[in-house]
């Protein structure tokens, strides 16, 4: 490397890369090297696409599981229909400005922060105490309750964890389960359905920019059956998510290993260990 006049870079010059001393075996052990190298590299490339093939088959196993068991639950119970303010305690919108934030605090769940039932906390805006007072004034947030993104992206939802405060960023609403009725996780996993998620676009208008109103919400339609039978669907796609999580995370770090693999090739063979 040689740093130009004036350079802050550091920067190849012509000469030294003419000049850039490399190992060169007998022409045999060349072509021996090339062949080894050419079927491993080959290997490896057909392992990627195997592992990202699975990849892509795990990413789309949530939606499969909700399809299956909630086609069964429409036909099963097709006569339990319900408004979902006529099973919910409270559903309630966010404040329609912006927090102010600030590095530590209660954090503000925003609509990127909501993806496939779950609700990251690590990346979310943090507000303060009096913050959190004034934006929650209409109902406090608390364990078990849902929060719904009206918009961008149309229909997410999640389940505030036990032990977890949380603010309502903007473009988001608060569902909270009337617990003698429903089981909150199951009115989740409804929300996460295919159908749901196209009739929230339907209702929405179909635009650019997707948006639920209120009134759609309070009148969206699902499917309820017996408190024991929403109970053990929850559990049941709660023990799919776990296990889809799982075979996810070992594809990825198969993948990784997978990636890793040309760099350690080359090394052993210009390290003469081929």
């Amino acid at each position: 490397m040689s740093t130009q006049a004036g350079a802050t870079r550091q920067a190849l010059t012509k000469s030294l890369i003419e000049n850039f001393e490399i190992p060169l075996p007998p022409i045999a052990e060349q072509k021996r090297i090339v062949g080894i190298l050419s079927d491993r590299l080959a290997a490896v490339d057909q392992a990627r696409q195997a592992t990202e093939a699975q990849l892509e088959a795990a990413q789309a196993l949530p939606a499969a599981y909700l399809r299956q068991i909630f086609n069964k639950v429409e036909t099963n119970f097709s006569d339990y229909r319900f408004r979902l303010k006529q099973v919910c305690e409270a559903i309630v919108d966010c404040e329609h400005k912006t927090a102010p934030t600030q590095e530590e605090g209660i954090p503000m769940v925003r609509t990127a922060n909501i993806r496939n039932g779950i609700i990251d906390f690590t990346n979310s805006r943090r507000v303060s105490e009096e913050t959190y007072t004034k934006w929650t004034a209409r109902l406090e947030p608390k364990a078990n309750d849902l929060i719904l993104a009206r918009e961008a992206p149309i229909g997410e939802v999640g389940i505030i964890p036990v032990d977890q405060r949380a603010c309502l960023g903007q473009r988001t609403v608060l569902i909270r389960a009337d617990h003698q009725k429903a089981v909150a996780k199951y009115i989740m996993y409804f929300l996460l359905t295919p159908n749901s998620k196209e009739e929230m676009f339907r209702l929405s208008g179909g635009s650019l920019v997707p948006h639920l109103n209120m009134s759609d919400i309070r009148g969206f339609q699902i499917t309820l059956p017996p408190y024991e039978v929403q109970q053990q669907i929850a559990e049941k796609l709660d023990a799919k998510a776990q296990d889809t999580t799982s075979l996810y995370q070992s594809l990825q770090d198969q993948l990784d290993t997978i990636n890793a693999l040309p760099a350690a090739f080359l090394r052993q063979a210009f390290n003469g260990e081929l």
